[in-house]
This record gives structure tokens, C-alpha cells and sequence, in this order.
């Protein structure tokens, strides 16, 4: 079942629609740091469960790394091209058993305080195991439709070079930073689409009406 969620935040704000179920989809702004990253992370969860990490987090690794995830000016990317890179593909895991059955698993690999051994047959295994849950996750897809920036003055990473080169292809308005330009620059504000597959067995809320289309995978 697919269904189409439309929104605007600006820096600094949470975005959130209830998706059914229980479940909510969040636009969270990017934690604070000394590198004054500016954007927002792509968050779902239950809405009485805001533990980390998320079910969006889960299935769309790489996990601390470059992500479709997150719209922001993270891993060296500039404003300028965590805007142009749309639309970005996901998935997210859709039911609580699995939610928590991959929480373990990250623990086990990459969590905090890994409890992984040094057997590699264990690491395999549990690898697998959320490889598997990964594998039944449901897609979706999210799409910058406008966005408001002040552009970063460093050169493009060798990765963001193909983005860079497609900021034109994105509606998007010119401002000025808060006190002087910086290398990677600020996400003011944006609107977007985001696109969700959800099961068909999915309770979905009454404003929100599914619309008869193939998955894209």
C-alpha cells in the first residue's frame, strides 16, 4: 500500500505525522555538534517509543556513515548537496517484534558498548539475523520539493560531486548566513514528499488515503 506525506520544517524544528498504527515518521534535527551541522535526520518509530536507534535507522544502513537518512550538512557534505541528492530511497522496519529483535542486534555489531566476541561465527550469525529482518523491511522514499540554503564555500567532496552538479534541477532559494559564509553552509528550511510502502494489513489514519501503485524497490 502506498501512501504520500507532504511537509515543510525549518532548522531547528521536528516534523512528525502519524503514519497508523501507532507509528509516528519524524523530520529530527540533527544532534549539536561543534561542526554546526544543520539538517534533519528521517526518524519512525512507535509513537510511545523514542528509543534509539529508530526502525528507519535500522534498515537503511550504512549506520555511521553517509545515509539516505539524513538531509543534512554531515560527512563533509555542503547544503548545497545534501539538497540536490533527491529524491533518497529507504526502508524501515514495520512491526514492533522486529524493531526490537534488531535493537539487540545492533548492539551486538555496533552499538555503543558492543557485546560482539571475537568469535567471527557469532559476529557472522548475528549479522545475518539482521541482515534477514533488513531484508522484510518496507521501502520508501523521500523528495526535496523546495528548500531555502545558505550555500557552503568548500569545494565538493569527490562523492558529492554528482549532486553538485544537479542543484539546479531542485527549487531552492539563495540566503545569506547568520554572520559569515562557512564551509559547509546551513539548510534553512525545506519542503518535501515523502513516499511510503506500507503492508497491506496496515491500519492507516483516515487523512492519509493510499494510492494504487507499483513498489519500487
Amino acid at each position: 500500500m502506498r501512501v504520500v506525506l507532504n511537509g515543510e520544517v525549518a532548522a531547528g524544528e521536528v516534523w512528525r505525522a502519524e503514519i497508523g498504527q501507532g507509528w509516528l515518521i519524524r523530520l529530527v534535527p540533527v544532534a549539536p555538534s561543534a561542526k554546526d551541522f544543520t539538517g534533519w535526520d528521517l526518524v519512525i518509530n512507535p509513537a510511545k517509543d523514542s528509543n534509539y536507534p529508530d526502525a528507519l535507522l535500522l534498515a537503511t544502513p550504512p549506520y555511521s556513515s553517509l545515509s539516505e537518512r539524513e538531509i543534512a550538512t554531515t560527512f563533509g557534505l555542503r547544503a548545497q548537496d545534501a539538497i540536490a541528492w533527491t529524491p533518497r530511497k529507504f526502508h524501515f522496519l514495520d512491526s514492533d517484534r522486529d524493531l526490537a529483535a534488531a535493537r539487540e542486534l545492533f548492539k551486538i555489531l555496533v552499538g555503543p558498548n558492543p557485546k560482539a566476541s571475537r568469535d567471527s561465527a557469532a559476529d557472522k550469525k548475528s549479522t545475518g539475523e539482521l541482515l534477514s529482518l533488513i531484508e522484510k523491511a518496507a521501502p520508501g522514499e523521500f523528495r526535496v520539493l523546495d528548500a531555502q540554503l545558505a550555500t557552503g564555500v568548500a569545494d565538493p567532496p569527490a562523492f558529492a560531486r554528482q549532486w553538485a552538479t544537479q542543484l539546479n534541477r531542485v527549487p531552492h532559494t539563495l540566503v545569506p548566513s547568520k554572520a559569515r559564509a562557512t564551509p559547509l553552509g546551513e539548510l534553512k528550511w525545506i519542503r518535501f514528499s515523502i513516499i511510503l510502502w506500507l503492508p497491506l494489513n496496515w491500519k492507516i489514519p483516515a487523512e492519509l488515503r493510499p494510492i494504487t501503485a507499483k513498489c519500487a524497490q
